[in-house]
């Protein structure tokens, strides 16, 4: 996947897909296919949160996570981390990334000059992050897809090898279990000496917004 991202020109974008599209998003649903997984999606009964929380201490160093601004049939994904979070809850409340969502949907002719400032375009108006659902981001899509399949697998299979107490129920038990499984695999990824992805990928959690986002374009956006 790092040379899939490096041959798009997007090698600073890997450790946001990596963790922000592959574990902390497509693993997910790749799990509710496999085990017992909460139901997040709002409802009348909880129109605020219907998540699961639980306390983590010490704190997990450089844990990640994932939150989307939407705009249309684009999604905007920042994947935020110690060094970024800040900066993207800010992003949040500002308005110029839904403009630069409505100049990737079409509705606008010229995008907001901050995606320029902050490296998401270059001055010809070329995108310079991922988008997927783009033809040129196809081969990492798949890739993404097998890589989160067999996470999801091998979570399941460290599962079945575990006992636990009662005073959960099997979803909560999994999503946080799932959880530690992420924030393990960074801790392992921080790990690993690899020589040949140090030269081709950005393997250190995003310091700047170009690093730390990625697009996707809903099939139905045509």
């Amino acid at each position: 996947m790092a040379q899939e991202l490096a041959a798009n020109g997007s090698s600073h974008s890997f450790y946001a897909v990596f963790f922000g599209r592959v574990m902390d998003g497509l693993l997910w649903a790749q799990l509710r296919h496999l085990i017992d997984i909460p139901d997040t999606r709002l409802t009348v009964g909880f129109p605020d949160w219907r998540g699961v929380f639980w306390a983590v201490y010490p704190p997990v160093e450089d844990a990640i996570g994932a939150s989307e601004i939407c705009c249309g049939g684009a999604t905007l994904t920042l994947v935020w981390s110690e060094n970024t979070k800040d900066m993207l809850n800010n992003l949040r409340q500002q308005h110029w990334p839904r403009r630069f969502l409505d100049f990737l949907n079409g509705d606008i002719a010229e995008p907001p000059q901050q995606a320029l400032n902050n490296g998401l375009m270059d001055n010809n108006l070329n995108i310079s992050v991922p988008v997927f659902g783009n033809q040129a981001f196809s081969g990492v899509s798949h890739l993404a897809e097998h890589l989160a399949k067999r996470a999801a697998e091998r979570f399941v299979d460290l599962l079945s090898g575990l006992s636990f107490a009662k005073d959960l129920s099997p979803s909560e038990r999994n999503v946080i279990l799932a959880h530690e499984y992420i924030w393990a695999m960074q801790t392992a990824f921080r790990k690993i000496n690899s020589p040949l992805l140090g030269q081709i990928a950005e393997t250190c959690p995003p310091t700047d917004l170009r690093g730390s986002v990625f697009v996707n374009i809903h099939p139905s956006a045509g």
